[in-house]
């Protein structure tokens, strides 16, 4: 179990992460492929309607920098396992 200190290191992701690894073994990562310019299109429409102060272009492409920078070691580290199995969809939703 945890210790009060251990779970305010990064709040709840650290909880989850250490609890995942304690409880199941990951078998693979689905991974969704799509380029940075068709997701930042598509946050750009959903903030037309959604009401998001977030969903502008210079929110996405920071929240698309951290995402490249903190997800996609541990998806290389996956990668090196086997257990990514990528899906690449691009079309208009």
């Amino acid at each position: 179990m945890l210790s009060h200190s251990q779970s305010l290191v990064n709040g709840k992701l650290k909880i989850w992460f250490c609890l995942f690894i304690q409880v199941a073994e990951c078998h693979f990562i689905l991974f969704f492929e799509c380029s940075e310019e068709v997701m930042e299109e598509r946050l750009i429409k959903r903030g037309e309607t959604s009401g998001r102060v977030d969903d502008n272009a210079e929110t996405i492409k920071k929240r698309l920098k951290t995402f490249v920078e903190k997800t996609m070691p541990v998806l290389e580290s996956y990668e090196e396992k086997n257990k990514v199995k990528r899906v690449c969809r691009v079309e208009l939703i």
